[in-house]
């Protein structure tokens, strides 16, 4: 079974991630995910996310550049199951293909020698990711390592670690650590 957007939604990454998130329960466990381009104009569906039950396609989900459409191709990876090291291909290449989530494992973030609540704070944000398959927010960041005793102080921890390439900050974005 194909279930699609209707192709009404290109150009609107956030109505065609809604429309996954409706419609994921329906296509069972995922097989691959495809992205061909969408700069070619008879391609109305670019991303498709496929199940042993049934298929997804989305109009509004695109790749190989920075924007809306690729940061939802990368939330709706991300809640699939693959790790952010294998997101990353959806900015560089506009057409990629994937197996299964359960077939890509993360790098291990090397330790360098970094302070013991920095290292506190990273561990959490690795655990909180492989668990819940989105980011922490700051707050919960805060309440998850008992070493900070403020948001403040976990803003400056975050700050720390991506001054030292173990992450990075999209500001004004809800949930928008990326770890490296």
């Amino acid at each position: 079974m194909i279930y699609h957007d209707g192709g009404i939604y290109r150009g609107v990454a956030e109505k065609s991630l809604a429309f996954f998130r409706a419609c994921l329960y329906l296509i069972g466990e995922i097989k691959a995910i495809t992205m061909t381009s969408h700069a070619r104009l008879e391609i109305v569906y670019p991303f498709k996310v496929i199940g042993k039950m049934g298929e997804i396609w989305l109009s509004g989900c695109t790749a190989g550049y920075l924007g809306e459409g690729p940061e939802a191709t990368v939330q709706i990876m991300q809640e699939l199951g693959y790790p952010l090291d294998a997101c990353g291909v959806v900015f560089r290449n506009p057409e990629f293909q994937m197996g299964p989530p359960n077939r890509w494992k993360p790098k291990p973030v090397p330790k360098k020698a970094i302070e013991d609540v920095a290292i506190e704070v990273l561990e959490f944000i690795e655990e909180f990711y492989a668990e819940n398959r989105f980011m922490p927010t700051g707050a919960e960041i805060n309440d998850g390592c008992p070493n900070i005793t403020s948001r403040a102080g976990a803003h400056e921890r975050l700050h720390s670690l991506k001054k030292m390439g173990y992450i990075e900050i999209r500001h004004r974005k809800p949930r928008g650590i990326v770890l490296l």
